[in-house]
């Protein structure tokens, strides 16, 4: 198998690969001669960055992981009116934090080639919310582009590069979780060779937005779309496949495109249904929208998230004739799902209803889809065996109990340390946003709750948006204790480096921030860091942290223990097991370490009625022996 770091750097035009989506846009960026690549990292995109700075150094790309999406937009449209190409990458809800300088940039444009990639993620699997970017588009006035497939992915990307360019305009690209994992055969192309080096160039009457400068910009900036407008449709994008005796019409992107054109093809429905797959989100095709609106009947609109095609396509009808348009379905009269990912069945089973055409069934793959469905146990979100955030929160609970109520107001945050709301920790009380924790904990104090307040976040997350509302509670004096989480990685989407490792992007050593100094340096008087894996002086710690009159912090630190177990693997080291001495288990009359505890290790034997411990699970971080007032848990054998 070729290697990754060959293929993104492979110069033989014409060459196929094997790519995911995120790969080949990746490898667009190195085609079109990027310069800046910066992001957050966040599912469905964080590939894209990991894949460039596997090839960063050796082509002379700067990538980083930035400290959150404002910054990393910041950074990358700002080398782009330098006149390098940059490239910014986040996940949906990244866009909200960049959104700010993202409402500007349409009106000061840049200079050389800007691409914002902004994943979406239909059912919010991975989110704490399905947002829909191509809103973010409309408002912002921007171009977007939405691939299906990884080759279209590499060449929107370079498109997008390319139109930013003649535009002077960032523009944008979606892709969804479905798209972005999705792997295909991509032909490369050449690769340009970059400009290294920027030029600043001062001009108030472009940078300097704000006021009349702001209202000559807006002006500006809508003759740039209608000029986007008009080399889109130069472009030929947007395919329509229409003949005259076709009646049922169907308009979709991305996703659920290929969703659609595998169901029209299953159902033999080529000669009867025509199709349009919209490519550019924004602006939308006008005119091919248009003409399939009066040359069918019915039009199926099929989108994930917002009906946003759909409302647009309502909308044109009205500058149509009445009675010479097609009746539209979609989201708004029920034809498909307002809300959730869409998948294939779902989509051929209303063209099924449409037309008439019933869907064949094939027995063997629906007995085979049963029979796995039966076969695998159902599981939920957990925390890792052996993870730092077990003892933490395990310390947290019990402290709860000790209190006057009974319980701990605990507002979280994005991350891991979310799943210690799931059985059987069930202490953390909320999950909004990158950040909200702390000021959240602070409105509560502010409101007066009569309850012990506390606000976890992990560490990645504080320095992301942690860091300014914990300035607003030092200077307003909010009684409430933040409890930062730091297993030194962010965990949830990959492992990246955040500020607190000292190792960037590409692996290189650098400046390590540590977040007690930066807590110290903001005001915070009572700040203690603690062991995650002695649950005891947690549980001290964050005693203390409460009973102090104002804002107070702890930080308890414990490695990742999927970083253990990399790490062990490359050594070829076998990790020590703990095991349950069963003489000593008093199973079922207690069961603390399966009821209350709930490292995912400790499993339930049913035969002999005690617990056990999974040896390939577990890393040895020795929590559970602490939790065993019996001490029934000890170390074993080699995993």
């Amino acid at each position: 198998m070729v290697p990754l770091e060959r293929t993104l750097t492979a110069s033989a035009v014409g060459e196929r690969a094997l790519l995911m989506t995120n790969q080949a846009i990746a490898r667009a960026a190195i085609e079109a001669g990027v310069k800046i690549v910066t992001g957050y990292p966040g599912t469905p995109t964080s590939e894209i960055i990991e894949t460039l700075a596997l090839v960063a150094d050796s082509l002379g790309i700067h990538v980083e992981w930035a400290v959150n999406e404002k910054v990393g937009l910041e950074i990358a449209s700002t080398a782009a009116i330098a006149g390098v190409r940059g490239m910014t990458v986040m996940k949906h809800v990244g866009l909200n934090v960049a959104s700010d300088i993202l409402m500007v940039l349409g009106l000061s444009g840049v200079n050389g080639g800007m691409v914002i990639v902004v994943g979406d993620d239909p059912g919010g699997w991975v989110s704490q919310n399905e947002q829909d970017s191509r809103l973010f588009a409309r408002m912002a006035d921007l171009p977007m582009f939405e691939p299906s497939t990884p080759q279209e992915a590499l060449r929107m990307t370079l498109r997008a590069f390319e139109l930013s360019e003649r535009l002077k305009l960032p523009i944008l690209v979606r892709t969804t979780l479905k798209v972005s994992h999705s792997s295909g055969i991509v032909t490369l192309g050449p690769i340009a060779k970059s400009k290294t080096k920027g030029e600043y160039v001062k001009d108030t009457s472009r940078y300097y937005v704000a006021d009349v400068v702001a209202q000559a910009r807006h002006e500006w900036q809508h003759k740039q779309m209608q000029q986007a407008r008009a080399i889109l449709k130069s472009l030929n994008l947007n395919p329509l496949y229409l003949k005259k005796s076709q009646k049922l019409g169907i308009v979709a992107s991305g996703a659920a495109y290929n969703y659609a054109a595998e169901a029209v093809r299953n159902l033999n429905l080529q000669h009867k249904v025509a199709l349009l797959k919209v490519e550019t989100s924004h602006p939308l095709p006008d005119d091919k929208m248009k003409k399939l609106l009066r040359s069918t009947k019915e039009l199926l609109v099929v989108e994930e998230t917002e009906p946003l095609m759909e409302d647009h396509l309502r909308m044109l009808s009205y500058e149509l004739p009445q009675g010479h348009h097609a009746i539209i379905h979609g989201k708004r009269d029920g034809a498909l799902p307002e809300t959730n990912e869409l998948s294939y069945e779902i989509v051929a089973s209303r063209f099924s209803r449409l037309t008439g055409v019933r869907q064949r069934q094939n027995k063997v793959e629906s007995d085979a889809r049963l029979a796995i469905a039966e076969a695998v146990p159902p599981r939920g979100w957990t925390l890792c065996a052996g993870c730092p955030h077990i003892g933490t929160f395990y310390a947290l609970k019990m402290l709860a109990r000790k209190t006057t109520k009974g319980r701990i107001a605990n507002l979280g945050d994005i991350g891991c340390i979310g799943l210690a709301a799931l059985p059987p920790l069930e202490n953390v009380d909320s999950s909004f946003c990158m950040g909200s924790s702390i000021a959240q904990a602070s409105g509560l104090a502010y409101a007066g709750v009569d309850l012990p307040i506390v606000a976890s976040i992990g560490d990645s997350t504080f320095f992301h948006s942690g860091i300014t509302p914990l300035i607003d509670a030092v200077v307003n004096n909010a009684h409430v204790c933040i409890l930062i989480c730091d297993n030194e990685t962010t965990a949830m989407t990959g492992h990246q480096p955040h500020p607190g490792i000292g190792v960037s992007a590409t692996g290189k050593s650098t400046r390590k921030v540590e977040i007690e100094d930066v807590v110290r340096a903001i005001g915070v008087e009572h700040v203690e860091t603690t062991n995650s894996f002695d649950i005891i002086e947690t549980y001290r710690a964050i005693d203390r942290a409460l009973k102090h009159d104002g804002p107070s912090v702890v930080i308890s630190k414990g490695r990742c223990a999927e970083i253990t177990r990399r790490e062990a693997r490359k050594l070829g080291a076998a990790l020590l097991s703990f095991v349950v001495h069963s003489e000593k288990c008093k199973g079922a009359a207690c069961m603390v370490c399966i009821r209350e505890f709930g490292c995912p290790a400790i499993i339930w034997n049913g035969a002999s009625g005690k617990a056990a411990i999974e040896p390939s699970l577990c890393v040895s971080c020795g929590l559970c022996a602490d939790v065993c007032v019996f001490r029934a848990i000890g170390p074993g054998l080699s995993s």
